[in-house]
């Protein structure tokens, strides 16, 4: 019998350690294979690295990865964010205005991984679906950065848990798309954008605090009106009311210092 080499043996423990992650820790190893895989890319690292991340992610596969999602999504679990979102609206008549004809506002939920959470069964909103990885008929597969406001335009947008997924060099990108799918600002009945991400990213990041944030987020157009922090997510509610700005850079500073601290920022457009 041959000897089982040292490579087939550690892969071997990678393939045990994929199987037994469930929930959370399954997500956050899927994330952060992804944005190991996006790293070697850009520093042009050698192939078998890359194919290395991108083996295991294939391990973990799309369909768990996603069942993962939709079980943290689920009410009985408390892990629906659209509940937070729901609550700030019904208290703000500026964001949320009586139409007479009783309208509900079209809405864009951005990395959507269910169809019955509160935001699409409260009656408040007509929900429009994407993902990257369609989970449902009633999700458009779609990447954001693809879609075109001749599509449609909103009068809110969620965005819950994508930036922190996303490249970088994309972030910035995707924040400005969001404005450019938003109703015009309007300082009297706001577009609104529902932002959400790990708490880490703002309490526990070298170069993002939610001053700095919030000051990002200003340029594009957004205003503070509502937030939440628990232990481990970060809930805020902007409203769109006032031009995108035509200054978008901005420098990387470090706001904290540490060994234990995340890298987690969102690079201006022009970096």
């Amino acid at each position: 019998m041959r000897p089982v080499s040292v490579k087939d043996r550690v892969a071997k423990e990678k393939q045990k350690h994929i199987k037994g992650l469930k929930g959370n820790k399954l997500i956050r190893h899927y994330h952060n294979l992804l944005k190991e895989k996006s790293r070697l890319v850009s520093s042009h690292a050698p192939v078998k690295q890359i194919e290395d991340v991108e083996q295991q992610l294939e391990a973990i596969g799309i369909d768990a990865y996603q069942k993962a999602s939709q079980n943290g999504q689920n009410n009985r679990k408390g892990g629906d964010s659209s509940k937070i979102l729901v609550d700030w609206i019904r208290t703000d008549p500026n964001l949320y205005p009586k139409h007479r004809d009783t309208r509900p506002q079209q809405i864009l939920e951005i990395g959507s991984v269910c169809v019955d959470n509160k935001c699409s069964t409260c009656g408040l909103f007509s929900v429009t679906r994407i993902d990257l990885h369609s989970s449902h008929p009633l999700i458009q597969e779609q990447d954001v950065l693809m879609r075109s406001p001749k599509e449609g335009i909103f009068d809110g947008i969620s965005c819950s848990l994508v930036l922190n997924f996303a490249p970088p060099n994309l972030r910035a990108q995707i924040l400005l798309k969001c404005t450019q799918l938003l109703h015009p600002p309007n300082p009297t009945h706001p577009p609104w954008f529902f932002f959400v991400l790990p708490a880490p990213c703002v309490n526990n990041s070298r170069y993002m605090d939610e001053s700095t944030l919030h000051s990002i987020l200003h340029r594009f157009g957004f205003t503070l009106r509502y937030s939440s922090v628990s232990k481990k997510i970060a809930y805020y509610l902007y409203a769109y009311d006032h031009p995108c700005s035509t200054n978008l850079s901005w420098k990387k500073k470090t706001v904290h210092d540490g060994p234990s601290r995340n890298n987690f920022f969102i690079p201006c457009l022009s970096s």
